[in-house]
């Protein structure tokens, strides 16, 4: 993914370099969240022993 994102800054392509940032943000924020609600992994299980 870096690397096509290097290429198309090469090439000058903004549009798509910011939608292929975005695409990562939201899958990022997809894992984190899926993460912290399995019990047992996350800030949730963290926040239960206390």
């Amino acid at each position: 993914m870096s690397v096509l994102i290097f290429d198309l800054k090469e090439s000058g392509d903004l549009g798509a370099i910011a939608v292929l940032g975005i695409m990562m943000l939201v899958l990022t924020f997809a894992v984190v969240i899926t993460i912290n609600r399995i019990p047992g992994f996350g800030a949730a299980q963290r926040l239960r022993n206390t």
